[in-house]
């Protein structure tokens, strides 16, 4: 069992949030944390919840080409599951997972749709933003969801960095703090670090996109996605 969160996300120094009603001040306040985690294999902590803009994340966020192993597994299951367990020790608030990937699992399928039920019994909505059309993953990875049962927890295809970084701020935009909620809310981001990360994308490699959006988002979490850049 990891340790528990503290109750309030430490804020970084000289944190200046773009106004958005209550969210701002609860933002600047450390009301909501984000994680990193890591999946090809095997799944492993990259970084635990922090604030938004703390520095460490981005950090972490920037060396993610340096996390991809050169294998094609791909244990979404491990990675739901560390993720559960890194939520079961956060603070009480609104919680969802994030995965960020390039194609559907290559093991464990049915754990990991166990870890769904899981996730759904603990009202933490899961996303999945696929990075570069695969249809044959698409069908896969929709069952990994969580909207049909909870009404959040989307399914997203992102042909371009615009379009990951819309997705991105769409996943995580219920879980930008307002007020009268209770507790810190936080999301776990499960990047895929499998060896299909470093294939083209954008005229990048699919990790160093990954990268680039995530930076952009931790940089402002109050920005608004383009209107009409992803479909709904």
């Amino acid at each position: 069992m990891l340790p528990p969160i503290a109750g309030v996300v430490k804020k970084p120094r000289g944190f200046q949030p773009e106004f958005r009603g209550g969210a701002a001040e609860l933002l600047a306040d450390g009301y909501f944390g984000i994680g990193l985690v890591g999946v090809n294999d095997s799944a492993f902590v990259i970084e635990p919840p922090v604030h938004p803009q703390d520095r460490i994340l981005a950090t972490r966020i920037a060396e993610l080409p340096s996390r991809v192993k050169m294998t094609s597994a791909r244990n979404l299951a491990a990675g739901l599951d560390l993720s559960l367990e890194i939520l079961e020790g956060a603070p009480r608030g609104r919680a969802a997972i994030v995965a960020v990937v390039s194609g559907a699992p290559t093991l464990k399928e049915t754990r990991a749709r166990e870890l769904i039920e899981l996730a759904i019994a603990r009202r933490i909505g899961v996303h999945v933003i696929l990075v570069g059309s695969r249809s044959q993953a698409e069908e896969v990875l929709m069952g990994l969801t969580t909207k049909n049962v909870l009404g959040f927890g989307s399914f997203r295809v992102a042909n371009s960095t615009g379009e990951l970084l819309d997705a991105l701020r769409l996943s995580l935009d219920g879980l930008l703090p307002a007020f009268g909620m209770r507790g810190t809310n936080t999301a776990i981001l499960l990047v895929d670090c499998s060896d299909a990360m470093i294939g083209l994308f954008g005229g990048a490699t699919r990790v160093g996109t990954v990268s680039a959006a995530l930076l952009e988002y931790v940089k402002n979490p109050l920005a608004r996605p383009t209107p009409k850049r992803l479909a709904a």
